[in-house]
């Protein structure tokens, strides 16, 4: 006689477990399409293996975050808790940055500024506290999100991302 399986609550950890697969499917994905373009916004999921992190970088407005979010297992933010400006969240193991979009622009300044955050964010839950491991990996989100087929590469009209805080990088491909 065959037992029966019986429905059980999944716990945290294999909740966590789930979450975790789930991105690294979408890492999978993003390697063959490393952008999602969806409505008025890009995001792009930037895994840190060594650490079993990722940092979800979202640039656009406050449905396509919440769209983002809920499509990788994370719980929803109310338009109330979000700022306006460009923030790092806490999503558990992992970071989100969210980058709203003013004019259609968005700044490698501001972006970096949010990457240290995320990268002190992790470096923390994972009890690391050496400096260089902070350069290390925020230089790592930086060449990511940079690189040719990047979020911010994407995102810029120009290919080459600028770097003075004057400047900006203007919004291509965006379905707008």
């Amino acid at each position: 006689m065959k037992k029966e399986k019986k429905a059980t609550t999944p716990t945290p950890k294999d909740i966590a477990i789930e979450r975790r697969r789930r991105m690294n499917r979408e890492v999978e994905q993003s390697r063959q399409k490393p952008y999602e373009t969806k409505g008025k916004g890009m995001m792009q999921i930037v895994p840190i293996n060594a650490l079993r992190r990722g940092v979800m970088i979202v640039i656009g407005d406050w449905d396509f975050l919440n769209t983002q979010l809920s499509e990788n297992g994370y719980p929803e933010i109310g338009r109330q808790d979000l700022p306006t400006t460009p923030c790092c969240i806490n999503m558990g193991n992992d970071a989100v940055i969210y980058m709203p979009t003013i004019n259609g622009m968005v700044t490698l300044p501001k972006m970096v500024h949010e990457m240290v955050h995320a990268a002190k964010m992790i470096l923390e839950q994972t009890d690391i506290k050496d400096e260089e491991a902070m350069a290390y990996l925020v230089e790592y989100l930086t060449a990511e999100v940079t690189s040719p087929s990047g979020v911010l590469s994407r995102w810029s009209s120009d290919a080459s991302v600028r770097t003075s805080s004057s400047q900006s990088v203007r919004r291509q491909h965006c379905g707008e």
